[in-house]
C-alpha cells in the first residue's frame, strides 16, 4: 500500500510540475494579445488587451523575456526579444518571476512585464517592437542578461498574439534552398482583422523602428527544428533563402514549414506525378475507336530520374475488362509533363465504360502527394448494328453476277448481339434498270443533266427480325460496254445499299465506319447469257416474282413497239 501511494504521488508531482509557458493576465488566466488598430502593436493595456505577464512551469524562477525564436543546428538560435523590463530604473530586458503561481509555476509581477511598444538596442538582449502576430518562445536564464539562455515553446492554448501571414515558398533543386515571402500580414486588432502588406509603411517591416520578423524552414510549424532561419528587418529583404541541408532526390520527400514569428506554413519538397486522362471521342458507338490520352505531370519541384509504371485500366458491362501498362523513363523536370496514347476499339456490349489510369502504379517514387496519381473518366457506348446477308445459302455481301435472281436473306443484329426483332428493311438498287426512270440523260443547249434512278423495295421482318426475298441485279450496260458514253458523270455510280429503321434509322458499324446504309457488291458486270437451265427456285416465285417479270417483258414490248420502226 505505501509504495503504491508513493507512485501516485511521484505521479501526480510529474503532471503538475510539467514545463510549461503561458501568456496570462493579472489574474493569472491565460490570455491572447490583439492588436491595437490605433498603434499598430501588440501590447499590454491597448484596446481590449489587459496588463500581462509570463508564466513559467517546472523549471524554477528564472528570468524571462518573450521572444520569436527559431532553433538552428549547433544549438543557435535566431531571435528577437518582444516584451521588456518595466521596472523604474531598469535597463534590462528580463523580468524575474518571484511570484509563486501554484504547481511548480512562477510569474512576473503584472507591473513590471509589458509587450514592448518600442525598439530599446540599449538593453540587453536588445528590444525589438511586438509588431507581428505569432506564437511566442519563453526565453529563460538564471542571469538577467539573458546569457545561457533556454527557450520553451508557447503553444496556441497557452496564449499567442493573433492573426496570421499569407506566405509564398518555392523550392530550388539547384541551390537546394527555400525561397519565401510575406505578401500580407492580418491582424486581430481591437476594431477587427486588418489586412496590410508586409512593406506597408505604418503597419509594416522596418528595421529603423524595430518591426522586424524571424523567420525559419523547420521540421515543425513554430521553430523548434530548424535548418537555416533569418531574422527580416525589411521587405526588401524578400524572398528569403533558407537552406535545406537535406540530400535530395526522387526517392526522399521532404515536410517543411517556412515559419514566421512562430507560425507556420507548409512546404513539401519532393516530387508530386499527378495523372491526367481524356478520350477523344468520349462518347460514341460501340466497335468505334477512340483515341485515349494519359498526361503525367510532375507538380512537385524535384526532378524524376527513376523509371515508372503507368498503368491504364478500362472497365464496363458483361465485367470487360483490359490493361494496358507503360514504364515511364522520361525524366520529369518540375511543370513538366509527357502524353501517352492508345487507339482503343470500344467493346461491342453497349454502355458505360470507365477508363483509369495510374502514375507509379507500383510505388517506386516518393511524393509529396499520392493523391493525384489516379484519374479517371467514361465512355459512353451506344449500340450499333450488324447487317447479316445470305444470298443463295452463302453467307455473304456479294452477289456473284449481275442480271441474275437470287434468294436474299436479311436479319440484323445489335452490338450486344441481340437479333432485331422485326426491323423494316430497305434494299435500293441505284442507278440499274429501272422501267419507270429509265436512266438517262437531257442535253440543254450546251449543258447536260443526267437522272439517278433508284428502285426501292422495303420489307418488314418477323419477330425474330429476318426477311427473305428475290433480288435481281439489273445489268445498266452505261457501266460496262457503253461506258465510253460517259453517262456516269452525269448519273452518278451504281450501287446497291441496305438501310433500315426500328423504327428509328438503325446506324451500322461497317468496316470501322458509322452509316445509315451498308453497301452490297456485284462480282460480275458481264450480264452473260446462262442458258436455258430451268434449274432455279425462287423465294416467292409464285406470289408474284414470276408474274411481275411477266409484267416487265410486257412493258419492254409496249416500249419497243411505241419506239421502234417496224
Amino acid at each position: 500500500m505505501t509504495k503504491k501511494f508513493i507512485l501516485l504521488v511521484l505521479m501526480a508531482c510529474g503532471i503538475l510540475f510539467s514545463q510549461s509557458a503561458y501568456i496570462v493576465d493579472q489574474t493569472g488566466a491565460t490570455s491572447n494579445v490583439t492588436a491595437s488598430s490605433a498603434y499598430r502593436v501588440f501590447v499590454d493595456s491597448l484596446g481590449s488587451n489587459p496588463d500581462f505577464a509570463l508564466n513559467l512551469c517546472g523549471e524554477g524562477q528564472k528570468d524571462v523575456a518573450a521572444v520569436y525564436s527559431v532553433a538552428l543546428p549547433g544549438g543557435v538560435y535566431d531571435y528577437t526579444a518582444i516584451s521588456w523590463n518595466l521596472t523604474t530604473g531598469s535597463s534590462n530586458t528580463l523580468v524575474y518571476t518571484p511570484n509563486a503561481a501554484g504547481a511548480g509555476c512562477y510569474e512576473t509581477p503584472v507591473d513590471s512585464y509589458a509587450f514592448s511598444q518600442f525598439k530599446d538596442t540599449t538593453r540587453t538582449p536588445p528590444v525589438f517592437v511586438s509588431a507581428f502576430p505569432g506564437r511566442i518562445h519563453m526565453l529563460y536564464s538564471n542571469s538577467v542578461d539573458g546569457s545561457s539562455p533556454s527557450f520553451m515553446d508557447v503553444p496556441y492554448s497557452n496564449g499567442w498574439l493573433e492573426g496570421s501571414y499569407s506566405v509564398s515558398s518555392s523550392y530550388d533543386q539547384p541551390s537546394n534552398k527555400v525561397s519565401a515571402t510575406v505578401n500580407s500580414i492580418t491582424f486581430v486588432t481591437d476594431s477587427g482583422n486588418v489586412n496590410q502588406a508586409a512593406s506597408d509603411a505604418n503597419w509594416g517591416l522596418n528595421a529603423s523602428t524595430g518591426r522586424s520578423m524571424v523567420m525559419a524552414l523547420c521540421t515543425d510549424d513554430i521553430g523548434d527544428d530548424c535548418s537555416d532561419g533569418a531574422v527580416v528587418n525589411s521587405a526588401s529583404q524578400f524572398p528569403v533563402a533558407f537552406n535545406l541541408n537535406e540530400p535530395v532526390s526522387d526517392q526522399a520527400v521532404y515536410n517543411r514549414n517556412v515559419v514566421v514569428d512562430g507560425l507556420g506554413y507548409p512546404i513539401c519538397i519532393g516530387t508530386d506525378v499527378g495523372a491526367g486522362i481524356g478520350a477523344n471521342p468520349s462518347a460514341g458507338y460501340a466497335g468505334q475507336t477512340t483515341n485515349i490520352t494519359i498526361t503525367l505531370t510532375n507538380y512537385g519541384n524535384v526532378r524524376i530520374t527513376t523509371p515508372f509504371m503507368l498503368y491504364l485500366n478500362i472497365t464496363g458491362p458483361s465485367d470487360y475488362t483490359n490493361d494496358t501498362a507503360w514504364n515511364i523513363t522520361d525524366q520529369l523536370a518540375p511543370g513538366a509533363s509527357i502524353t501517352r496514347s492508345l487507339i482503343w476499339t470500344v467493346n461491342n456490349v453497349s454502355g458505360t465504360y470507365t477508363l483509369t489510369a495510374r502514375a507509379d502504379a507500383t510505388d517506386l517514387l516518393a511524393e509529396c502527394n499520392k493523391n493525384n496519381n489516379n484519374a479517371s473518366t467514361n465512355i459512353s457506348s451506344t449500340p450499333t448494328y450488324l447487317l447479316h446477308v445470305i444470298i443463295d445459302g452463302n453467307t455473304t455481301s456479294a452477289f456473284p453476277e449481275w442480271g441474275r435472281p437470287y434468294n436474299v436473306t436479311m436479319w440484323i443484329t445489335d452490338s450486344n448481339g441481340n437479333n432485331v426483332p422485326s426491323p423494316r428493311i430497305s434494299i435500293t438498287e441505284t442507278n440499274g434498270l429501272n422501267p419507270f426512270t429509265p436512266t438517262q440523260v437531257w442535253t440543254s443547249g450546251a449543258n447536260s443533266f443526267g437522272l439517278t434512278s433508284y428502285s426501292t423495295g422495303v420489307m418488314t421482318g418477323n419477330s425474330s427480325g429476318y426477311i427473305q426475298l428475290t433480288v435481281v441485279p439489273t445489268c445498266n450496260f452505261l457501266y460496262t460496254i457503253y461506258s465510253y458514253e460517259n453517262a456516269q458523270q452525269y448519273i452518278g455510280n451504281y450501287s446497291i445499299t441496305v438501310s433500315a429503321t426500328a423504327p428509328s434509322p438503325l446506324i451500322f458499324l461497317y468496316n470501322n465506319t458509322l452509316m445509315y446504309s451498308v453497301p452490297l457488291q456485284v462480282t460480275d458486270f458481264t450480264c452473260a447469257d446462262p442458258g436455258w437451265l430451268n434449274n432455279k427456285s425462287l423465294i416467292n416465285q409464285n406470289t408474284y416474282v414470276d408474274s411481275v417479270y411477266d409484267w416487265l417483258y410486257q412493258v419492254y414490248s409496249n416500249t419497243k413497239k411505241l419506239v421502234m420502226p417496224q
